[in-house]
């Protein structure tokens, strides 16, 4: 017979490697699997290549940054904490900078250094990499057997990711494998993804951003399914920004999107409108308007798209025309037709009711494991998704007994 593990890791992500990592420092006899020929292809152009890694913010801020199963998490974020994470890394020689909005990176802005950090603790701790490993099937008979025994273990820990970014091995692997186990899979789709409205307008001022913006999404039947506040950008072709890709897990082709421009209530800016119209009714429409720190090159279009003249003044402003800003400023809404399938992350997949969330193993099989993508987690952007993956693993891990 090969050689039998204590721990087998599906996966050469993060998740998989800090796994490998932590479950070699206490001694188990670890392998980690990749279907690449190198590991760490998603880390490496996460954060836009510089790879966010977490998050500074408080682990009660952490909690509301996952949708309806943050509770799952709990354990695994109290566990290993992002103050835990950062001081894995600086620990082991990379330094680290915070950003202004709390987005943790390397100090060297490469996420390459991560990747390389990764896999030289991994040699150093004595784990069996195998690259261009594709797992073609895990059955289990006392031990799990791997593609038919060529692996052998005592536990399974599955890290394979989600289905977004296909080209660097997250191909929905892992929902296979714990099909095959008896687990339910919550259909996978993308998230963190940009949307896609219909008539969209605003093509020639792409670029321009909004601080902390509303956003509501509506279903067919304008019931309110959602409502976030963050910065919004306007793309050549679609809706985009923290504010839209964290709230797109709750988008579905058919609802509507609500945008919220200005920050204030419909009849607040009327009430507020119709005063300047009676105080200084000369004054110009399209100056009057950056008083809600709206972009001129904005605030010339939105006028030109309602057919009001740039030149005019408040005090000819009509009923007719008043409603249409409103509306414009303030409930500006259009139907979704298309969420972008190139999501940074996945909603979807194992259902976590059959997952113990204090030890990350399966409820239905004793020894396999889920950490990261793989489950149906999804968190927003800023380093949320990464830091969940690693305290995920660990946890799993540590409950790994020799």
């Amino acid at each position: 017979m090969n050689k039998l593990y204590d721990l087998i890791i599906i996966g050469g992500g993060v998740a998989g490697l800090i796994g490998a990592i932590k479950g070699a420092e206490k001694g188990l006899q670890v392998a980690l699997l990749e279907k690449n020929g190198k590991l760490g292809r998603k880390i490496l152009i996460s954060g836009a290549g510089q790879c966010n890694i977490t998050n500074s913010d408080e682990i009660s801020e952490f909690l509301t940054k996952y949708g309806k199963n943050n509770k799952f998490l709990r354990n695994s974020l109290y566990n290993f904490t992002p103050t835990d994470l950062m001081s894995f890394y600086k620990d082991n020689g990379l330094n680290l900078y915070i950003r202004d909005d709390g987005k943790v990176f390397p100090e060297s802005k490469k996420a390459g250094d991560v990747v390389s950090l990764l896999y030289d603790l991994c040699r150093k701790n004595h784990v069996d990499i195998f690259v261009n490993q594709k797992v073609e099937s895990i059955e289990y008979s006392n031990n799990f057997i791997i593609n038919n025994g060529v692996f052998y273990s005592k536990n399974v820990l599955i890290a394979t990711g989600g289905i977004t970014y296909p080209h660097t091995g997250s191909t929905g692997d892992g929902y296979k494998f714990a099909k095959y186990f008896g687990h339910t899979i919550i259909e996978p789709k993308p998230a963190l993804s940009p949307i896609f409205i219909e008539n969209y307008q605003f093509k020639d001022i792409s670029g321009i951003s909004f601080k902390n913006v509303e956003i509501i999404i509506l279903n067919e039947n304008n019931k309110r399914i959602a409502t976030l506040k963050n910065d919004l950008l306007l793309t050549h072709r679609n809706l985009s920004g923290p504010v839209i890709l964290n709230i797109s897990r709750y988008a579905k082709v058919g609802y509507y999107l609500q945008i919220n421009f200005v920050g204030f209530s419909k009849s607040e800016v009327k009430d507020d409108l119709l005063h300047t119209q009676q105080e200084n009714g000369r004054r110009l429409l399209k100056n009057y308007l950056k008083k809600y720190n709206l972009p001129t090159r904005f605030i010339l279009k939105i006028l030109n798209i309602i057919n009001i003249d740039e030149n005019i003044k408040i005090a000819d402003i009509n009923k007719k025309m008043r409603e249409s800003l409103l509306r414009m400023l303030t409930e500006y809404k259009n139907k979704i037709y298309k969420i972008s399938p190139s999501g940074m992350a996945t909603a979807g997949g194992i259902n976590i009711k059959e997952i113990n969330p204090k030890t990350m193993e399966s409820k239905l099989v004793k020894g396999l494991y889920f950490a990261g993508e793989v489950l149906d987690i999804d968190g927003d952007t800023g380093g949320y998704n990464i830091q969940v993956a690693s305290s995920m693993a660990v946890l799993a891990v540590k409950d790994i007994k020799k």
